[in-house]
């Protein structure tokens, strides 16, 4: 869904299409974030040279694979290194 515009020539929004488009931005936003946060870590955009379907799915597989077993692993050892600081403090 898409938050609602002005038509052209139209002066101002109905009084409910305000509060309509921010619902949708509410909902929208995260969804976005998350999306953009997968692009951004995996590269998952860079496929042009993927010839056949099968090939695309393992470059999009493999790399949502890799990103989620690294930031898993990443926060498993911040923790691990956070319980050893506490226990030294």
């Amino acid at each position: 869904m898409n938050p609602s515009k002005k038509n052209q020539g139209q002066d101002h929004l109905d009084a409910a299409d305000p509060l309509f488009s921010t619902a949708i931005s509410r909902i929208r936003q995260p969804i976005e974030s998350l999306f953009a946060w997968i692009e951004q870590k995996t590269g998952i955009a860079l496929a042009s040279q993927v010839r056949s379907y099968a090939g695309l799915m393992v470059h999009v597989f493999g790399r949502l694979a890799a990103t989620f077993f690294g930031a898993t692993h990443e926060l498993a050892l911040n923790s691990h290194l956070m319980a050893v600081i506490l226990r030294v403090s």
